[in-house]
């Protein structure tokens, strides 16, 4: 019993070093990094044990799913390919966060919450926005470029105007909330287009099973 209490405190202690704190915009941290579902939160605490988010950070493919991260300061951070979608409550919290020139290039982020947040010199070319909150962002200088823009709330954006948005799309049945000046004409204009929604392929198992269905049709006729 004695050798399973020390266990399980040495794996406690372990797991406790491990996790990693974030910066805030006011110089304070967070530590450990929670998840938005709080207490609620089956694991307690969020299970990010990689680099400290701060400002520079080097976070390439981090898993940050569901993260509280709200004004974190993440200015210069590499953020490529990180995932801030989770699987239950779709979205990490981001909002007033400064993300001034931090590169999200690819990064999966449907439903986080960036509302507030400072993009300004951002990268977020090929970042997956889905349903993203946006209100009232900055977008100064930000590179939107082959982003997917479907549903993201637009609604109060700063300095819209100046980004990249060339080859940006957004699916025709999920279409973004946009920023009042936003129109067809400017989208048009900046290079935002409009794509079908990707067709359903079914999988190789139902073409095969139609396949055989199709053979045996024609065996009873023949």
């Amino acid at each position: 019993m004695h050798r399973i209490t020390m266990t399980i405190t040495l794996l406690l202690a372990v797991s406790c070093a491990d996790a990693a704190w974030y910066q805030k915009t006011d110089g304070t941290t967070v530590d450990p990094i929670m998840s938005i579902y709080g207490s609620v939160h089956p694991y307690g605490e969020f299970p990010h044990a990689g680099n400290n988010l701060e400002p520079n950070a080097d976070l390439v493919g981090a898993y940050l799913e569901t993260a509280d991260l709200e004004r974190a300061s993440l200015s210069n951070a590499n953020l490529t390919n990180a995932n801030l979608w989770g699987n239950f409550m779709p979205r990490a919290d981001l909002s007033n966060a400064n993300l001034n020139g931090a590169d999200l290039s690819w990064g999966w982020m449907p439903s986080v919450d960036l509302s507030g947040a400072d993009l300004t010199d951002a990268i977020l070319m090929e970042a997956n926005l889905t349903n993203a909150d946006l209100t009232g962002t900055v977008f100064s200088n930000t590179d939107l470029r082959g982003a997917n823009l479907s549903g993201v709330n637009f609604s109060l954006l700063a300095y819209y105007e100046t980004a990249l948005y060339t080859g940006a799309y957004y699916y025709e049945d999920n279409e973004p909330n946009w920023h009042i000046n936003m129109d067809a004409a400017w989208r048009s204009g900046v290079g935002i287009v409009a794509s079908a929604p990707p067709s359903t392929v079914p999988e190789p198992s139902a073409i095969l099973l139609a396949l055989v269905g199709l053979a045996s049709i024609r065996r009873r006729r023949a």
